[in-house]
């Protein structure tokens, strides 16, 4: 997806709280949201979304000389899903359809992102998503896909919500499906990388794999060759978030099948849907 506007406007105000998080020290802080800032102004919007994002992050840890900004935060992510996992998996084992409730508990978990300051329940605010009808519902082609794989390649989003995930997994694999979850090569915003996935016990249930890229979403450009060969043989793939659906929605392969809650208004509006609607699409 290309770069828009209210996109800029977006990763700056991130830019500048991942420079408070990075350091209490307010000269590096003007420093690296003033790099940020003549990086935005020069730069060519004709990029991607997460091309633009990701250069603002790299801005932000080279010169705050702080690779991971986001490592408290993801911790407290990793606390909550952790903490809410046997609850949400014993309302999947004693629902009607327990992967189909599972699917949605892992849209849920797509709520859990960082937002300093931000007053909700997380809590109440997954619940509620998780007992609401989808919002876009293909879940039916994804079913059929599943009975017609028996593999597929599961693209992960952000710390926390690797327990949500792994619900969603145990599901697929008690039908006989072998998963290969993919993280991040290293840190970037709050996204999940080997460390949360093995936290969540991930390894245990599925393969776990590094995509090599420290970029937001999935730039394909910018992965490993290992992970591209996967992603190339794989026909059933699950995207999970809005970096992978910006960086993947507009990819040709067949297969994809996107779950996300639409938080930002650029989202909502390529996919023409509310702001916080709940969506599992198809790439095809």
């Amino acid at each position: 997806m290309r770069l828009h506007p209210l996109c800029v406007n977006c990763f700056l105000r991130q830019a500048l709280e991942a420079c408070m998080m990075a350091t209490d020290d307010l000269t590096l802080q003007e420093r690296a949201f003033r790099s940020a800032l003549d990086y935005a102004h020069r730069a060519d919007w004709q990029v991607s979304i997460p091309e633009f994002g990701t250069k603002i992050h790299e801005i932000v840890k080279l010169e705050t000389g702080n690779s991971d900004p986001y490592i408290e935060g993801k911790r407290e992510q990793n606390d909550l899903g952790q903490r809410l996992y046997e609850k949400l998996k014993r309302q999947v084992r004693s629902s009607r359809d327990p992967l189909y409730w599972s699917a949605k508990v892992a849209i849920a978990g797509n709520i859990i992102d960082l937002a300093p300051g931000r007053k909700v329940d997380l809590e109440k605010e997954i619940q509620e998503c998780i007992e609401r009808p989808l919002d876009v519902d293909r879940f039916g082609s994804l079913r059929e896909k599943i009975r017609e794989n028996r593999e597929l390649l599961y693209l992960a989003d952000n710390a926390g919500e690797v327990f949500f995930d792994k619900i969603f997994m145990e599901e697929l694999v008690a039908r006989d499906i072998d998963v290969t979850y993919v993280v991040k090569g290293g840190p970037i915003l709050n996204d999940a990388t080997i460390h949360d996935a093995r936290l969540a016990g991930i390894q245990n249930i599925a393969r776990v794999m590094s995509n090599g890229s420290r970029g937001i979403g999935t730039q394909l450009n910018l992965c490993s060759r290992a992970f591209k060969s996967v992603f190339d043989e794989s026909s059933l793939i699950i995207s999970k978030g809005q970096g992978n659906y910006e960086s993947l929605s507009e990819n040709r392969k067949r297969g994809i099948f996107f779950l996300l809650r639409a938080k930002c208004p650029v989202i909502a509006e390529n996919l023409r849907v509310a702001l916080g609607t709940t969506v599992l699409t198809s790439s095809h």
